[in-house]
């Protein structure tokens, strides 16, 4: 009670700092966001092209879209299962590691602070990230005809350089 009466001192402690930092976070996370959605949307994109041969067999042998999907999607559940407790790991060990390192040689002492809100928000965002970047491969996999897949002879690579044949 006897602290309501006390006001900020807006000229020692701005009241936007908060507001800057929040918005910084939040842009990281967002860039992080759209460059993990981009880069599994590329890898599994050009994969989905190498792997339309072994789909096309599935379905002659008798495998459904879904059960095609379904096969995309507990491939992305135990990816998703071993990689992220991998990288939180191995993100928290180089982040003290660094700064045991800077507090070692440098001049200041800083401390190592793990934000579990955003932690989980930005666990949650590369989750996202990669079911929205999978959607459409899986997509372009369950329109892959079974007629013309297995059958068709590889393609000739065509050389920058055409040698002419001269008269």
């Amino acid at each position: 009670e006897e602290f309501e009466k006390l006001k900020i001192n807006s000229f020692l402690h701005s009241q936007t700092e908060y507001e800057t930092e929040n918005t910084l976070t939040f842009g990281i996370l967002l860039s992080v966001f759209i460059a993990t959605m981009l880069t599994v949307f590329l890898i599994y994109f050009t994969q989905m092209k190498r792997r339309a041969r072994r789909i096309a067999l599935q379905k002659s042998i008798g495998a459904t879209n879904g059960q095609i999907g379904k096969l995309f999607f507990w491939e992305l559940f135990y990816i998703l299962t071993m990689t992220i407790p991998i990288g939180i790991v191995s993100g928290i060990s180089i982040g003290k590691i660094i700064l045991f390192i800077t507090n070692k040689y440098g001049k200041t002492k800083l401390n190592f602070h793990i934000d579990y809100r955003l932690t989980g928000l930005g666990v949650s965002i590369g989750i996202l990230a990669i079911f929205i970047s999978m959607l459409v491969p899986i997509i372009i996999s369950m329109k892959i005809p079974l007629i013309g897949t297995i059958s068709e002879p590889p393609k000739r690579k065509r050389s920058l350089f055409r040698i002419k044949e001269g008269k």
